[in-house]
């Protein structure tokens, strides 16, 4: 069976790739900005005091931090020349960011305070979504740093070379 080359997402070109890349940025943005919102509606429908809510809302808003610095640091990315693969690797850090919001938020979204909402294997779903959350940016953030000091020392190795003839 031959797989579709069109649908792969190295088969599009660098510009449509970082277009599609911006997209994901925006929904994974708009989903770490609106988890507070939920988790805050739902431990105060849960009867949290005030004072645990507004430390966990705001411990939590930290990951709207983390993907914004990415978005920054992409951007300054966007004009030099990055392989697809990387690109792909970075695509599939957005979807895996993207993902980790799903279980947290529907589970947050269907329980009541007077139903249980977590079986066990609930519970070890929900619970590595609620670490992966944190864990997604920061593994984008490396990985962009990386490309950002690797770009930045090829820059000096050239200049040095250059100065050096």
């Amino acid at each position: 069976m031959k797989r579709n080359q069109d649908n792969c997402i190295l088969s599009q070109s660098p510009i449509n790739l970082k277009q599609e890349i911006e997209t994901k940025f925006q929904i994974v943005l708009t989903l770490s900005i609106f988890f507070p919102t939920l988790l805050s509606t739902f431990l105060n429908s849960a009867g949290v005091t005030k004072e645990p809510l507004v430390r966990d809302s705001l411990s939590w808003s930290f990951v709207v931090g983390l993907y914004l610095v990415d978005y920054v640091t992409f951007i300054l990315l966007k004009n030099f020349t990055v392989s697809k693969k990387i690109l792909g690797v970075v695509d599939n850090l957005l979807l895996l960011g993207i993902a980790f919001f799903i279980i947290p938020t529907i589970n947050l979204a269907t329980a009541s305070a007077n139903t249980p909402f977590l079986n066990r294997l609930d519970f070890i779903v929900f619970t590595g979504s609620l670490y992966g959350l944190p864990l997604a940016p920061v593994m984008l953030f490396a990985l962009l740093s990386f490309l950002m000091f690797k770009k930045q020392w090829n820059f000096i190795i050239k200049a040095k070379k250059s100065i050096l003839k």
